[in-house]
């Protein structure tokens, strides 16, 4: 029986809860992965996309939108960008995502903020 047979019959755990929404605003992460595979990888996660078109329902729903953006970006204008759609914000690097996927559990944030 082959591991991807096996990772198919066990129950998974999401890593975040559909309570948590991802933002990717940056094109890749160390020229490895596309900001698409950032976006996949944060929804095989179990959290949710960050959509600005639905911003009422994910104000509503979710409870905290971590931005994943390169290091070196503006902060303040990922602020000015995201803090008008949700009031609980991390601007974080897509280092966080990987590690806690990497850990099985949510990193510090301290450890990856802008």
């Amino acid at each position: 029986m082959s591991t991807m047979h096996l990772a198919r019959q066990s129950p998974a755990i999401p890593l975040f809860s559909s309570s948590i929404s991802f933002a990717i605003d940056c094109i890749s992460f160390q020229r490895v992965l596309t900001r698409d595979e950032l976006a996949e990888l944060a929804v095989l996660s179990g959290a949710t996309l960050f959509d600005p078109e639905q911003q009422i329902s994910i104000k509503n729903s979710s409870k905290i939108l971590f931005v994943l953006a390169d290091p070196t970006a503006n902060r303040d204008r990922l602020e000015i960008k995201y803090k008008q759609y949700h009031e609980n914000v991390k601007f974080l690097t897509p280092g966080f995502l990987l590690k806690s996927i990497i850990y099985q559990k949510q990193q510090p944030f301290e450890d990856f903020e802008l």
